[in-house]
């Protein structure tokens, strides 16, 4: 119970906390219900707990948003996507919409949070988990990326690889390189 207080109180607490309520103001770096925590608007995004809702309080008023009418958010200069009222943090928006998403993972007794990476063909179509399958079908048209994709990749894991010489990830290079 401590943890979910100490949890729900930091997000109010962010400095930099707003809503994109379309996939336009996203685009477009419009954000609403702006909080910096000390202009009287609180946001609570309600993700621990499984909520379909935030919370916006504006003088004294409470108002609920559904996360499934919402584009996403951005919190502290990152920002994140809702699909099926789950966040995914927006990595990279070049070619491809590249996602992130901390999920837990048990290991033994315990639970470690895991980054895991998801994509969409654009902002706002579905997310899919990154995998060499689910790149063939969104993809197939693209035969010189489906060869290099094939050829680079034997296993899904490899697509979340780093290119330190192209600072990106190996993925993301050759899409920009043979589907563009």
């Amino acid at each position: 119970m401590a943890l979910i207080l100490l949890i729900t109180h930091s997000l109010y607490a962010q400095k930099k906390l707003g809503l994109y309520l379309s996939k336009e103001d996203y685009m477009n770096h419009k954000i609403s219900y702006f909080s910096n925590g000390q202009n009287g608007i609180r946001i609570k995004l309600n993700e621990f707990l499984g909520s379909k809702f935030v919370i916006v309080r504006n003088e004294g008023k409470k108002q609920l948003i559904a996360k499934s009418s919402i584009f996403g958010y951005s919190l502290d200069n990152k920002d994140y996507r809702y699909f099926k009222n789950q966040p995914f943090r927006i990595e990279d928006t070049s070619g491809f919409y590249l996602y992130s998403s901390l999920q837990r993972i048990e290991v033994g007794k315990w639970a470690k949070p895991q980054k895991f990476y998801f994509f969409s063909v654009k902002p706002n179509s579905p997310i899919l988990s990154l995998s060499i399958p689910k790149l063939e079908d969104e993809y197939f048209s693209y035969t010189a990326f489906i060869d290099a994709l094939e050829s680079s990749f034997k296993a899904d894991k490899e697509l979340s690889v780093y290119d330190k010489n192209h600072r990106a990830l190996k993925i993301k290079y050759l899409y920009k390189k043979y589907a563009l």
